[in-house]
């Protein structure tokens, strides 16, 4: 079974950035995934009980990191112009969080009150609340290129290309 297909750019797959696995939110019966362009993204939100699309929001950058689930259903992605959006199931912007890198590799993990936290190459660990407003919380040696995970007793992994997994205990 084929859920979508996208058209070639005419400069060719090879000049296309891969991204990361698509997000399925049982509970709604929702898939989301991210079509990258030569520069850009659609993000893509796909009814899977009518197994038709139910949105479209094209972003400016490309995404490479799988989006997140937050709060209520929303998706929390992350791009290569160092920016996280925030979007309703439905597609409609909640947010726009301005990192201070050029770009974003990792994705985003939430707590159980919504928070969002992810990393950036420059080392620093952010925390965005629901409304979008965000700050770095620590800084490691070296760059943070993966999505951070909480166990089941809230504590956040996040790991380092410094060779280092840094453990932040009951956020």
């Amino acid at each position: 079974t084929i859920l979508y297909t996208q058209p070639e750019s005419g400069r060719g797959a090879r000049r296309m950035v891969t991204a990361a696995a698509p997000v399925l939110d049982e509970s709604r019966g929702a898939a989301y995934f991210i079509v990258n362009g030569d520069r850009d993204c659609e993000v893509h939100g796909w009814s899977l009980r009518e197994q038709r699309q139910s949105w479209k929001r094209s972003l400016p950058r490309a995404a490479v990191a799988a989006p997140a689930l937050g709060p209520g259903g929303s998706l929390i992605l992350a791009d290569l112009e160092g920016t996280v959006h925030a979007l309703a199931p439905d597609g409609a912007r909640i947010y726009r969080y301005v990192s201070g890198a050029e770009y974003l590799l990792s994705g985003a993990v939430c707590a159980a009150d919504g928070q969002a936290f992810l990393g950036d190459p420059l080392g620093r660990l952010h925390v965005v609340d629901r409304a979008g407003k965000g700050r770095p919380v620590f800084e490691a040696a070296r760059s943070i290129q993966a999505r951070p995970a909480f166990d089941r007793h809230g504590n956040l992994y996040v790991p380092s290309t410094d060779r280092t997994v840094y453990v932040f205990r009951n956020l």
